[in-house]
């Protein structure tokens, strides 16, 4: 997942604005390494796919391959798209989707940590007052936890994963701010723009997660936009908030993130691809 994401931009790189090109150069396109690694990703899924076939009893369906199984061996023959490739397809979207993006995401809240030990302290204070010394964060424990939503919050207002929504089609001729947007016009929703706003966050390159509590009470602005809008709103969002709660909190209540020189931070600037992701870095990990 991390050399998929690294070998196209945001947009999709130039495959996705000339697919004709992979016919002449399939290797400089990205073509050739987007098959290869389709096709690992393919034997991956598929084996787990097999796995639920030989251990498949029905009534007894434990997750969501057991589910589409149901539905493939209906007595009556399965309704239209309950087919092993779109099970492998629905497999693959749910991989592509979730998986980078929550282990970046990740990533770059553990970089703030080790570039902000300020904010690090304040945090594991916050979690050794409110968890306890032996015990580790639940999800019932969020509401208690608000500068811990707040540092996870702030990490994904400047270094969202995907800061760049897309694409959309627009159904209709419409005019936003004085520009014409043909219909059937391909747009891509610049999210990063909004959330480096100084009309809306001030001193918005900042790292300040103060900035989400009012009163001792975790408060997201309402201009953030860190899972879409609409219709079209990410599916996964509560398991993906939920995972990064759990996985943030409880390493950070369990260790101390420290840069391996005091003098050589590590570098928050992001580097590009389908996704984004940090720099590699380094950091000193210290169990509390």
């Amino acid at each position: 997942m991390e050399r998929r994401a690294k070998a196209f931009d945001i947009a999709g790189g130039m495959l996705s604005i000339f697919p004709w090109i992979r016919h002449f150069a399939p290797k400089t396109s990205g073509y050739e390494l987007l098959v290869t690694l389709n096709n690992e990703l393919k034997i991956f899924l598929m084996d787990t796919i097999e796995e639920h076939k030989k251990a498949y009893v029905k009534g007894s369906e434990n997750d969501l391959i057991d589910m589409f199984l149901t539905e493939m061996y209906q007595e009556n023959g399965p309704e239209e798209g309950f087919t092993e490739d779109q099970l492998l397809m629905i497999l693959i979207d749910i991989f592509i989707a979730g998986v980078q993006t929550t282990t970046v995401t990740l990533d770059f809240l553990f970089l703030y940590m080790t570039v902000n030990q300020d904010v690090q302290s304040k945090l594991h204070n916050e979690l050794d007052s409110a968890i306890g010394t032996n015990n580790l964060p639940q999800l019932s424990d969020r509401p208690i936890l608000p500068f811990t939503e707040a540092v996870i919050t702030e990490s994904q207002r400047l270094r969202l994963v995907t800061p760049i929504i897309g694409p959309r089609r627009a159904l209709n001729e419409t005019y936003l701010n004085g520009y014409k947007i043909p219909k059937n016009a391909c747009i891509l929703m610049n999210v990063y723009s909004i959330h480096t706003d100084s009309t809306l966050f001030e001193n918005p390159h900042l790292f300040n997660p103060e900035r989400f509590i009012q009163d001792n009470v975790y408060t997201p602005s309402k201009k953030l936009i860190l899972f879409g809008g609409g219709h079209r709103r990410c599916p996964g969002e509560t398991v993906a908030r939920s995972a990064i709660f759990l996985l943030f909190a409880g390493i950070m209540k369990n260790y101390k993130l420290l840069p391996v020189s005091s003098n050589d931070l590590p570098e928050t600037d992001p580097q590009s691809g389908l996704t984004i992701s940090p720099k590699p870095y380094e950091v000193l990990l210290v169990e509390r």
